[in-house]
């Protein structure tokens, strides 16, 4: 389910290493010579989170989390992110486990819309 992102979620958000960040291989997102990995506009990380706290039944589980550098942006200091959280109870299970292969799963989808849904919530 997709969340507002209210001070818990915000604050869930910041928790996330900057490492742990996997950058999402959309069409167009390019192999630095240098390092070989992939520079894409894109990245998506997971934190577990407890939703529902306020109510009789909270609920832990993965907040999926996928950030886009803000483009109207690009002249700050540092990289202005939008994020877009996504909360599921879904074990870890069959996404691709290269991000490579998780283009190739989602190029056809790219022009039907589901572009921007988290890399790691599968299409269902």
């Amino acid at each position: 389910m997709v969340l507002t992102k209210t001070r818990a979620v915000q604050r869930a958000i910041a928790s996330i290493d900057e490492h742990a960040w996997t950058p999402v291989p959309y069409p167009g997102a390019v192999l630095d010579p240098g390092t070989g990995e992939l520079i894409s506009d894109a990245e998506v990380a997971e934190v577990e989170f407890t939703a529902f706290t306020s109510t009789k039944h909270p609920v832990t589980a993965r907040l999926i989390v996928r950030r886009v550098r803000d483009r109207a942006k690009t002249d700050e200091l540092f990289p202005v992110w939008r994020h877009h959280p996504f909360f599921t109870r879904s074990p870890p299970g069959p996404a691709p486990a290269h991000p490579l292969a998780l283009g190739r799963v989602l190029e056809p989808l790219m022009g039907q819309g589901l572009h921007h849904r988290p890399a790691r919530t599968g299409l269902t």
